[in-house]
């Protein structure tokens, strides 16, 4: 069992997994710059890989930041200066992988602002800028498997004592830097945004107390407080807001696929090897949760290639050497990694990888084909069956058991035991953003402490349905966004224990996982009775409205013409795996209804019983026991 992040499928899926020598030369797009253009002897022009042409040429030039420390950064003045920093040493591992020297490596300056033009421009092959990856920049660019991420901290005066939580910025002035995408985000939390051209700006703007604090990334605070400048300041402990990956950018078109490819491997091995983590320390980086992670899932896919030398081969099932990949809701995960670890002790030579990347990217690569299945808890939206049916990805639905919303809060918290739908409401509308900070906010009697929020992103399946639950049926209803999100829900469980007036919405099973160091806070359902999330309220529907069913989504395509996929999913579905479900405190559908989700299945029905519609309200027998059991002609699914 394997856990893969959002592009590991194409690295681990490559057929020349330790050799980058065979690269194509696709031909040239109509109106679109390419380098490398070649004719042929016949007179047709065809396009040389990047690949192709940093292998020639023995040089890779990259796109670099001459003024971010400890990242990037010159040293020197003119022909005497050379660059340094952690993205520096990233470069020349790059270049080392690539062309087997780092010294065959040109580096150029470049602005922020000036980065996307010089790439498209061909000056240079690749971005190694800190280079968030934001939905503007995936639209213009190629991104790399994420290698680094940063969020926004505060940098403030060290030992002051006024800011506890970012909540008590209201109204006060923030200053940022003036290229920060975010300001307009900490606007809607009520801060007064004051911007600065520079660092040198920040430090007399704090310093003439025009500002409290410094909103930076993360990354840009760690470079400053090196500085003897910057020696009476440091990164507030606040919560990281708007926590974003880094990527390296590349050109989009055929003519790039073989780089990315390539750059993609070459991160893998590096992050395997620990050398971002030994170059933090090396840099004096305060070590970073996301890069340990990383580290250890390059290495769970490293480890797990298949080598069929060290196998006998009367061990191996006939689907040995075969991939499944699925992906999709984190509050699914534990789950999904627990069926798919038994089903490869089962099936020998059989690897299974599983990522927790969020149900809307999930969605988006199965409709693209890069994987094979969805956890998802939510059913199928009218986007992503637009999505699928663009694609021609057909799919099939396989709902297995029912899961609930818990609401939990710091084991501190002794004034709440119970939260009224009206009272959650009020605390997640778009009306609570700002305004109720406080516990007191919610209900006069309760303790006088700040309310610190923690939950999915709001593009989440769990806080999707969260939103049509508590505020009102109906697909895109949107709630208050000044809160912690986090799409790894032990995050959402470290940021509500770490707060005394903590309060977080994550799924059961994660709770079940944490229960020892959480509190389950009962939700009042729509008889008026205070229910807390178990099997038997869940099973009994008591638990109103925060139950809801989970899906698996199977790709068509994968089931006819990979043979791991289809026993993988008639895997899933399997009776004997209800106590395995149950364990994370999901309530199994079994009986009548799981027997026509496996019939379903065997005759291969396509499409979702749901519409795209929310699952709340909605009773799941009706649902099934009504629908088709037999496939219909091409373009008559149910969502068609």
């Amino acid at each position: 069992m394997m856990m893969i992040p959002k592009l590991f499928k194409a690295i681990v899926l490559m057929a020349a997994i330790a050799s980058f020598t065979a690269c194509g030369k696709p031909k040239t797009q109509s109106g679109n710059p390419v380098q490398g253009e070649v004719t042929t002897e016949e007179g047709a022009t065809e396009v040389k890989s990047t690949l192709d042409r940093i292998k020639e040429e023995s040089k890779i030039i990259v796109g670099i930041s001459d003024d971010y420390p400890p990242f990037s950064f010159a040293e020197g003045e003119g022909e005497d200066s050379k660059y340094a920093g952690l993205e520096v040493d990233i470069a020349r591992y790059l270049a080392l992988e690539l062309i087997g020297e780092e010294a065959l490596i040109e580096f150029v300056p470049l602005k922020m602002e000036e980065l996307i033009e010089k790439l498209d421009a061909g000056e240079v092959d690749i971005l190694i800028t800190s280079l968030s990856q934001t939905e503007e920049r995936k639209q213009q660019i190629a991104f790399s498997e994420a290698y680094y991420s940063s969020g926004v901290g505060l940098l403030i005066p060290k030992y002051s004592s006024e800011i506890k939580a970012w909540s008590d910025l209201k109204e006060k002035t923030v200053c940022t830097l003036g290229t920060s995408v975010y300001a307009g985000e900490l606007e809607k939390l009520g801060m007064v945004i004051l911007e600065v051209e520079n660092s040198e700006g920040m430090l007399s703007a704090l310093k003439d107390k025009k500002c409290v604090g410094g909103a930076m990334e993360e990354a840009a605070i760690a470079g400053l407080v090196r500085n003897s400048d910057w020696s009476d300041y440091n990164n507030s402990p606040l919560p990281t807001l708007f926590p974003t990956p880094w990527g390296m950018g590349m050109r989009r078109g055929p003519d790039s696929e073989s780089l990315l490819e390539a750059v993609n491997l070459a991160i893998i091995q590096m992050e395997a090897e620990g050398f971002i983590v030994k170059k933090e320390e090396e840099w004096k980086i305060p070590p970073t949760d996301y890069v340990k992670e990383r580290m250890e899932l390059a290495k769970s896919v490293i480890a797990a290639q298949p080598k069929k030398d060290e196998k006998k081969e009367e061990e191996e099932s006939f689907l040995s050497g075969y991939l499944a990949i699925a992906d999709g809701s984190s509050s699914i995960l534990p789950v999904t990694l627990a069926l798919s670890e038994t089903f490869e002790e089962a099936n020998k030579g059989v690897r299974v990888g599983v990522g927790g990347t969020g149900v809307t990217q999930g969605f988006e690569q199965f409709c693209a084909g890069e994987i094979d299945i969805v956890h998802s808890a939510r059913p199928i939206n009218k986007d992503e069956m637009k999505l699928c049916r663009k694609e021609r990805h057909r799919y099939l639905e396989m709902p297995f058991a029912f899961d609930a919303i818990a609401v939990v809060a710091n084991p501190k918290n002794t004034w709440a035991t119970c939260l009224k739908r009206e009272e959650l409401k009020k605390i997640w509308s778009t009306e609570a953003s700002g305004k109720i900070e406080n516990w007191q906010d919610i209900r006069k009697e309760f303790s006088d402490s700040p309310l610190v929020l923690s939950a999915p992103p709001s593009d989440s399946g769990t806080s999707e349905y969260f939103l049509e639950a508590i505020l009102g049926n109906g697909e895109g209803v949107e709630g208050r966004v000044d809160y912690n999100a986090q799409e790894d829900e032990a995050l959402i469980v470290q940021s509500t224990t770490a707060e005394e007036g903590g309060l977080g919405i994550l799924g059961i099973s994660t709770y079940e996982e944490n229960k020892d160091v959480l509190k389950i806070i009962a939700v009042e359902n729509e008889a008026g009775k205070c229910v807390e999330p178990s099997r038997k309220t869940i099973d009994n529907g008591t638990y109103s409205p925060l139950s809801r069913p989970l899906f698996f989504y199977v790709s068509e395509e994968a089931l006819e013409k990979n043979p791991a996929v289809k026993e993988f999913a008639k895997f899933l579905i399997n009776p004997e795996n209800q106590s395995a479900i149950a364990k994370f405190g999901y309530v199994p559908v079994s009986g009548d209804l799981l027997e026509r989700v496996r019939t379903r299945l065997s005759n291969g029905v396509t499409g979702t019983l749901f519409a795209g519609g929310s699952t709340v309200g909605v009773n799941l027998s009706d649902k099934l026991l009504g629908a088709r059991t037999t496939e219909v002609p091409e373009g008559k699914e149910n969502d068609s």
